[in-house]
């Protein structure tokens, strides 16, 4: 089985990186995202549901709170509009991470191919990763389209004051939301019981990451525990690159704590994949769902 250093390590060994073997976790990459891009494109009609449930998802969610605003062009009713927006594109990915990312393996399992995957000399890893890049990458297409039909729609003046940090901010979103999905897609690998864990971490994470509402805005003791959950950070620096709200800390120190807490999460969720791997190849139950 090829694989990085790092995996290598995780596995016990010491095989330094090289090329060859650089070349070969790309192509399982590629080969993990090209199949399910392949399936998305033979079955076009999963992508145009899913545009049209998060529309419907962003509107009913959003006109409770839309009415009683004054208008977009008040100062306030701006603010709230796009910290709606913003939340409910941090929502989006989110729910890639746990629906796509953190089932891939049950998925494979229902397709009848989770044994397949499993016998080729392939990593793990790079499977459950690339299918995580693809699902973020159709998280991306839907935002590029949902965000401007948002404002054709429902007239929500969508202003970025900083395109460069946005875009490092979502970088290191999508990094975070990969080891959390890879850590889920664990858990869920070991414990065999999914859709109640999906939904009840789904809402929870979007009340203690305070998505919706800066975090800057809420009351003790809630601030605190917010403050203390890690996707509170990804969010909050998005909604400060864009709309210019206040962040937890100083924007360039919580930037860089951002981006040290989404490599630790990523590189710890690969350690718990090992992890769970291998208690599962000792109790002979590795594909059994």
């Amino acid at each position: 089985m090829y694989s990085t250093w790092l995996i290598s390590k995780l596995e016990g060994r010491e095989t330094l990186p090289n090329i060859k073997l650089l070349k070969e976790l790309a192509s399982d990459l590629i080969t993990a995202s090209w199949k399910n891009w392949k399936i998305m494109v033979r079955y076009p009609e999963w992508l145009v549901s899913e545009l049209i449930d998060s529309i419907l998802y962003f509107i009913m969610f959003s006109v409770g709170v839309l009415i009683f605003l004054p208008s977009f062009s008040s100062t306030q009713g701006f603010l709230i509009a796009n910290s709606l927006v913003w939340g409910f594109v941090f929502m989006v990915n989110f729910g890639y991470a746990i629906w796509n990312l953190g089932f891939s393996l049950q998925g494979e399992n229902r397709t009848g191919t989770l044994e397949q995957v499993f016998l080729t000399p392939t990593s793990r890893l790079a499977f459950i990763i690339g299918n995580g890049l693809q699902s973020f990458a159709t998280g991306a297409l839907l935002i590029a389209i949902l965000v401007p039909l948002i404002n054709l729609l429902m007239g929500i003046p969508i202003i970025i004051q900083d395109a460069v940090l946005l875009i490092a901010s979502y970088t290191l979103m999508i990094i975070m939301m990969l080891g959390f999905g890879i850590i889920f897609a664990s858990l869920i690998w070991l414990l065999r019981t999914p859709e109640g864990i999906g939904s009840l971490t789904y809402f929870l994470v979007m009340i203690f990451a305070s998505v919706f509402v800066p975090a800057t805005t809420l009351q003790e003791p809630l601030r605190t525990i917010v403050s203390l959950f890690p996707l509170t950070y990804p969010i909050d620096m998005i909604r400060h690159s864009a709309i210019g709200t206040p962040t937890l800390f100083e924007p360039m120190f919580e930037f860089v704590l951002t981006g040290t807490i989404s490599i630790i999460m990523f590189f710890f969720g690969l350690l718990a994949f090992r992890m769970i791997e291998r208690r599962l190849k000792r109790g002979g139950s590795l594909v059994a769902f």
